[in-house]
């Protein structure tokens, strides 16, 4: 089967696939439970590293029993549900714990571009509008040299993931005003920081910020209150915009194949959801139902985002999807429409997998977005 992801930038081995994220936290708030969940760990996976950290309140759901595709391991949450037009659950399906916070990488995008859309309706934002590429503004990777407009920039974030456009389009929304966004709409939702800073840190090239150990320093960040957090969240911005790039992500590589590397420093900065609250709130957004003018454009974007069958099995009126993954990550969320006007939304959160260079994960996509297709074509057809 074919999947649309028309990603043809340029590769630059590093240590991830469709993109990065930029933070989050091991103590997001909302309501969790310290009880341990069911998991799916590999036996190489060192579970005692990672604490569970529940959010949100227990929602029902039927547990799925089609087994996940061979060589997939590490923990994994996946939830899908049918939704009203005001969103509202009609019937759910979920795999593993739908409540435990996971590093969500990528999947970050499609809620960013959304809300920049929104100024954009306000006339805050010209999609017109020309911002240039910097030293300052670059992240790692595959970049887009020079001056684009801001549809450009939007587009390439979704369409190739691209960590610069992306930094770029947050810069200019407000990375302080989306984080608070998404606090409010999604309270087990933490959105904090651009790549480069997220990267920098993990890179430990943040010691101003952080201290000189990178394992603790973000662990007394997570450990903050969320508006600390986000003050904190804005120095180590403003700390990364004095790097270029390439000095991201030569240490960034260091750090994740060094003995000292460990899980709990993603979920310390990265973004981090629930499978629930993900799913939930790509139901919410990726419809694009809170746009004016601009809903037509958002709507076409995001129809060209990883990872999704471009042929499905059944009919759809309209998908959308973004994924992400990074060193031992793998995040896939969509939206699907049908002719009659049934609404689906999906998140697929996988870490800890023992498989850890993007080319050997990337391989996973395949048979998983296979897995999620049958799995909503049963709920499409019950």
């Amino acid at each position: 089967m074919l999947f649309n992801r028309p990603v043809t930038l340029p590769r630059v081995r590093n240590p991830r696939l469709l993109s990065h994220l930029a933070l989050l936290t091991l103590f997001s708030t909302g309501a969790w439970a310290q009880s341990s969940p069911p998991r799916t760990y590999d036996a190489l996976t060192p579970t005692a590293e990672i604490v569970p950290v529940m959010c949100g309140a227990p929602a029902p759901y039927s547990l799925i029993p089609r087994p996940l595709p061979a060589g997939v391991g590490g923990r994994v949450a996946f939830y899908l549900a049918e939704y009203d037009k005001q969103g509202n659950v009609l019937q759910a399906r979920g795999l593993g714990n739908v409540r435990e916070l996971h590093p969500v990488a990528s999947a970050n995008k499609g809620f960013l571009i959304e809300a920049a859309f929104r100024d954009v309706d306000k006339g805050l934002i010209g999609l017109s509008e020309k911002i240039t590429t910097t030293q300052a503004n670059q992240s790692i990777e595959a970049f887009p040299a020079g001056t684009n407009t801001f549809q450009h920039l939007a587009l390439r974030a979704i369409q190739g993931s691209d960590n610069t456009a992306s930094d770029i389009v947050l810069l200019r929304y407000g990375s302080e005003k989306f984080s608070r966004l998404i606090k409010q709409r999604s309270p087990c939702t933490t959105f904090l920081l651009t790549s480069k800073a997220q990267w920098a840190a993990q890179g430990g090239l943040l010691s101003s910020v952080l201290g000189p150990d990178v394992v603790a320093g973000t662990a007394r960040y997570a450990s903050l209150p969320f508006e600390e957090r986000l003050t904190v969240a804005q120095r180590l911005i403003r700390e990364a915009q004095t790097f270029t790039g390439r000095q991201v992500q030569v240490p960034l590589e260091q750090w994740f194949r060094s003995p000292q590397y460990t899980p709990l420093v993603d979920m310390n900065l990265q973004y981090t959801s629930t499978a629930k609250a993900l799913a939930d709130l790509a139901a919410r957004t990726y419809d694009g139902q809170n746009l004016g003018r601009t809903r037509p454009l958002y709507r076409q974007i995001m129809a060209t985002g990883c990872c999704r069958p471009r042929q499905p099995a059944f009919k759809t009126a309209y998908w959308a999807a973004k994924a992400g993954s990074g060193w031992r990550i793998l995040t896939l969320t969509g939206y699907v429409e049908m002719p009659d006007g049934r609404r689906f939304a999906y998140a697929y959160l996988n870490d800890l997998t023992v498989v850890q260079d993007d080319p050997e994960l990337e391989k996973q996509i395949r048979p998983v977005v296979a897995w999620i297709e049958r799995t909503l074509g049963d709920m499409v057809r019950n």
